[in-house]
């Protein structure tokens, strides 16, 4: 039930951090979830880990992403059934960000090196590394004009 609620946690905080909300305490809110949700996966076996990723991939496009299954049903005329498929299928495509830091969290866990340096690695590296087609990165979702003007003194991927 923890990893279910973390999970719309980091959901509904992405919605309501990216604009036209722009919350930028909920963007916070996101990314505590989702560290939670990495410390309890620690010692879990690859298949569970991989399930809360897809798990969290979904909570995403269904918080975030919704339009998208509306726009694939009026403008592509596809049915609702497909729409909704293919909606499923971006999410989990879209976001292998996700899975990729819970996998690299769980592999570094016993490395002895201090989370606060970790976990924003691992975001930055699964935002440059995996293809976005509608960009959403971590910091998109913290959209408060105090943390973006953070970065005239901690630079771009500060």
């Amino acid at each position: 039930m923890k990893r279910a609620l973390l999970s719309i946690g980091i959901g509904a905080g992405l919605l309501l951090g990216f604009e036209p909300f722009a919350f930028w305490l909920a963007g916070i809110m996101a990314a505590a979830c989702m560290i939670l949700l990495a410390e309890s996966l620690q010692e879990e076996k690859t298949g569970t880990v991989l399930f809360w990723a897809a798990v969290v991939c979904l909570s995403i496009t269904l918080f975030a992403f919704q339009w998208i299954a509306y726009a694939l049903a009026a403008i592509a005329r596809l049915s609702w059934p497909a729409a909704a498929s293919l909606t499923v299928l971006y999410g989990l495509i879209v976001n292998l960000k996700i899975p990729f830091f819970l996998l690299a969290a769980r592999g570094l866990s016993h490395v002895q090196l201090p989370r606060v340096f970790v976990y924003p690695v691992l975001a930055l590296a699964g935002d440059l590394v995996f293809y976005q087609i509608f960009p959403w990165y971590w910091g998109n979702a913290a959209g408060s004009l105090v943390l973006m003007q953070s970065a005239r003194i901690a630079g771009v991927y500060g």
